[in-house]
Formats: structure tokens, C-alpha cells, sequence
């Protein structure tokens, strides 16, 4: 799957506490709204940051602060999306 993915991106934060994820989490939303604006769509490749064995040595090899996440990029074809229901018919009041 990694071979086969057109571009990696690393999300990482200097340091690994809340403050820090609160940050990355605002950037990444700035970057996924910049990706779907240029039609590139992404998928979660959290796989590897979820061991923390194989996040610090991620870390290590990048040099680059803490990797929270990875996310693949790429152009994906287009699907129909699905139909929609009206608010009035599952609106509860």
C-alpha cells in the first residue's frame, strides 16, 4: 500500500502533549481543506504512529519532531454520491 501511494505526508508537533495536538489538529484541518479544494483526496495511515516503538524510531529518522499522523495523497476517480434525505423527514421534534 505504501509503495502504491503517490505521495506520503507525515503530520508531526514539536512536542507530544495536548497543546501540541490541539495545534496539529487546526493545521491539519487547514491542509486537508487546501487538498480538497485542489480535488486531491487523502486516506489515514496511522498504522505505523500507533506502535510507539515505531513512532519514535519514525521520529528519529526524520528528524523532524513527533509523528502524529501519515496520510496518503493522490487524485481518486470520482463517485456518485449518495442521495440525500430532507431535513423534514429525519428531523425529530
Amino acid at each position: 500500500m505504501v509503495v502504491e501511494s503517490p505521495i506520503l505526508m507525515i503530520v508531526s508537533s514539536k512536542k507530544d502533549n495536548k497543546e501540541n495536538w490541539i495545534k496539529t489538529g487546526r493545521n491539519l484541518e487547514r491542509i486537508l481543506l487546501y487538498l480538497t479544494s485542489e480535488d486531491i483526496s487523502h486516506a489515514y495511515f496511522n498504522s505505523i504512529v500507533e506502535s510507539e516503538k515505531h513512532r519514535v524510531e519514525l521520529g528519529k529518522e526524520l528528524n523532524n519532531g513527533i509523528p502524529q499522523l501519515v496520510l496518503r495523497l493522490g487524485k481518486a476517480k470520482k463517485v456518485m454520491r449518495s442521495s440525500r434525505s430532507a431535513l423534514e423527514e429525519v428531523l425529530m421534534s
